[in-house]
């Protein structure tokens, strides 16, 4: 569930970097915030420090690889925030 939440997250994303007239403050605040609640709502047990920590070794290597992948997509989109700013 997470992983589609943050899908639909970068897509909004992709769509508003592929028309520039969508590429407002307001939009982009948006999906800021849409981003950060995400954030919030991910259980403890999705978050990185879970896989920095000693409650990693109670996940198979698939669970930590899914929770790895989770984030691999938040990071473009912080980079197209701060690019836009």
């Amino acid at each position: 569930m997470q992983t589609s939440k943050i899908n639909l997250i970068a897509a909004e994303v992709a769509k508003t970097l592929a028309s520039p007239e969508l590429a407002t403050k307001g939009n982009i605040t948006m999906l800021t915030m849409k981003l950060e609640k995400w954030r919030e709502e991910v259980p403890q047990t999705l978050q990185i420090p879970t896989l920095l920590s000693s409650a990693a070794q109670d996940l198979t290597v698939f669970q930590r690889r899914a929770v790895f992948m989770l984030h691999v997509r938040k990071p473009s989109i912080f980079l197209y925030h701060h690019f836009i700013d």
